[in-house]
């Protein structure tokens, strides 16, 4: 991992309560060779971490795109505006084979959609917070609206 002394540093995310705390607390973006679990994390500088699944193939394998992974976040310049983020780095089975060059895609295009805001700020206790205003919006229209049993019903028998 590269580290900017001057600016924000990368430290390694290795402890397993470290990683389910971004999956439970996290938002994650997903692109064809990989996935980022992202969370705002309590620490300043930016927290890395890689996982494999066993899904993915046997430890050599795992191992082999695990590498991609941190080739591909090491090379990567815009890393280090993230600071105060948590990110976990999921490889998937593609990532094995896909180019290096569309790896390096995929990861700016994740960068770019957690800076845009869409993986970051929204956590899960959030989206519920939104998902039950909606319901409550709904039920409010519904309940308020003037519909009656006579506007539902036609004569054409």
């Amino acid at each position: 991992m590269s580290v900017d002394q001057s600016s924000n540093q990368i430290i390694r995310m290795k402890k397993r309560k470290q990683f389910l705390h971004v999956a439970e607390q996290g938002t994650k973006v997903i692109a064809s060779g990989m996935v980022v679990q992202v969370c705002s994390g309590k620490m300043p500088g930016v927290r890395i971490g890689f996982t494999v699944t066993k899904k993915v193939g046997c430890a050599v394998v795992r191992n082999r795109v695990r590498r991609r992974l941190r080739e591909v976040v090491r090379l990567s310049p815009d890393i280090n505006k993230l600071d105060g983020y948590d990110l976990v780095f999921i490889g998937r089975q593609s990532t094995e084979k896909r180019p290096f060059n569309k790896l390096k895609s995929d990861l700016s295009y994740i960068l770019h959609q957690i800076i845009k805001g869409k993986g970051a700020e929204l956590s899960r206790e959030k989206k519920k917070e939104i998902k039950t205003d909606v319901l409550v919006e709904a039920v409010q229209s519904v309940l308020t609206s003037s519909f009656t049993p006579e506007q539902g019903k036609t004569d054409d028998r």
